[in-house]
Parts: structure tokens; sequence; C-alpha cells
């Protein structure tokens, strides 16, 4: 008989609040909510708390704009090259070993289904597999029930509630109200820059940090 030795290399689990901040990233881009994703990235790890929420904001509005397919002037690059030169030393954007893993099988993945096919979109094949699988939705439902639930704990503050906002409030905290939310995108940001931010900044922020550390 024959004997097939297959390497695997390495191997790792992203736990579910990992997965589910992956969305909340796609969403927060969507919106263009640069507080969101700066708020994404602390809790998944990748960046420190802190960070200057205003250089790395613009960072992030600077990757938002160019993905749009805006002109970007070369002065604004300057100047984020030389607000993060800065700080180079005390760079505040790392990468968890989880995330690394992750990085490492998308590129892999999307290498291979690009050789084979050289029209293949990686970024529009992942954005309609979230979709399909109702991420967005279920982002946005939670979303509705905390807003329901700080609703609620506002009104109770308020001592009296009328009987139709008590009914509202009352449905809402025990999951019975639903609540139809379109993400807005027209201009597609979502297609063109989630998976390019998780690339480019993740990537560069791995090859920086080994640069420095090692």
């Amino acid at each position: 008989g024959t004997v097939i030795f297959y390497d695997f290399g390495m191997s790792g689990r992203v736990e579910p609040f990992i997965q589910e901040k992956i969305v909340d990233f796609y969403v927060a881009v969507a919106r263009q909510d640069i507080d969101a994703i700066l708020d994404t990235l602390i809790a998944m790890g990748t960046l420190s708390p802190d960070a200057d929420r205003e250089v790395m904001g613009n960072v992030m509005e600077l990757a938002i704009a160019d993905a749009s397919g805006e002109d970007i002037e070369q002065y604004q690059v300057n100047q984020i090259i030389e607000q993060v030169e800065s700080t180079i030393y005390e760079f505040p954007l790392r990468l968890p070993p989880n995330l690394a893993l992750v990085l490492r099988v998308a590129t892999v993945v999307e290498g291979v289904c690009v050789t084979l096919d050289p029209e293949f979109d990686f970024i529009s094949t992942a954005t309609e597999y979230l979709r399909d699988e109702g991420y967005y939705e279920e982002t946005a439902r939670n979303l509705a029930q905390q807003a329901g639930q700080q609703a609620q704990r506002t009104a109770e503050a308020l001592f009296t509630v009328p009987p139709k906002a008590d009914d509202f409030l009352d449905r809402a905290n025990r999951g019975d109200l639903h609540v139809d939310v379109t993400i807005e995108d027209d201009s597609k940001v979502l297609d063109k820059l989630a998976m390019r931010i998780a690339y480019s900044v993740l990537l560069a922020v791995g090859v920086l940090s080994a640069t420095i550390l090692y």
C-alpha cells in the first residue's frame, strides 16, 4: 500500500466571541462608524485601549476613503504617516494568535481560488456568505434588543410610563419585539473595505510587530 502524510501546519479555533466581533466589524465598516470600528478592534484585542483614538480614527477614515475610490491627497497621507511615526515604537495595533491564523487561512484560500479562477472575488464571496447565513440580521436584532433594554431602564428611571410604552418595553425585554433593520450600504463600502482593512491593517501590523520584536 501507499502511506500518505498530510501536513496541516498550524491549527487553532476562533472562539464565538471573536466571531461575533468580526461580524460587528463588518457592520461598523458598512456604517462608516469610526468609533464602532475602533471599539470592535479593542474588543478583539487588536487595538490597545490606550491608543490615540484621534490618530487611529484618521487612519481608518483614510482607509475607508481610499477603499471607496475617493481621491486621496498626498498631504493627507503624509500627515497620517507623521502621526503614526511619532509613536511607531509604541504602535497600538497588535495581532492576536487566533486572528493571525484567520488571516493566514484567508490569504491562502484566496490565493488558491484566484489561481483557479482569476476573476474570483474573495470580498464579495465572503460578504455574500455572511448575508446568506443571516449574520447581519442577527447583529441588527442584538442592537435592537440592546436599545430596547436601554430604553426600558431610562423609562423606569422616570417612575411613570404610559401603558402602551410599558407594553412596548416589556415586549422588547422578553425578546418578543421584532424590528426590521436594513443596513444602508449604497456606496458598497462594505464590499470594498471590510476584508481589505482586515488584510492590510492586520498583515501590516503582523509584519511591523515581527520586525520590531525580532
